[in-house]
């Protein structure tokens, strides 16, 4: 999981990818990092992680009021999101199902 800052967040969201929204002092974010850290060999699909208070405005802008969030994004537009801390599968079936399948790899 790369880190990402605010400059690179609309770069990156231009493709599909998954996005982990957290903040330094969050503990449930590390508990969710750590989960995404655990499946990211069956994502493949980029996965970033930007901690929102770098930039609020993304996160007013995204309407994100809670986190650790994950979402996906392709061509800039926000296709799924999870709130809280999740478990690998509910992960992965949020990348399965925002991406037509295509970029959450079975076992």
């Amino acid at each position: 999981m790369d880190n990402i800052t605010p400059e690179q967040f609309s770069r990156v969201i231009e493709k599909p990818c998954l996005v982990q929204f957290s903040a330094s002092w969050c503990g449930p974010c590390k508990i969710v990092t750590k989960t995404v850290e655990s499946i990211e060999e069956q994502i493949s699909i980029p996965v970033y992680k930007l901690d929102i208070e770098l930039d609020p405005g993304i996160a007013k802008s995204l309407e994100i009021k809670s986190i650790p969030q994950l979402s996906v994004f392709d061509n800039e537009t926000l296709k799924g999101t999870l709130i809280g801390t999740k478990s690998a599968d509910e992960i992965l079936e949020l990348v399965k199902q925002n991406t037509r399948g295509e970029h959450a790899k079975t076992n």
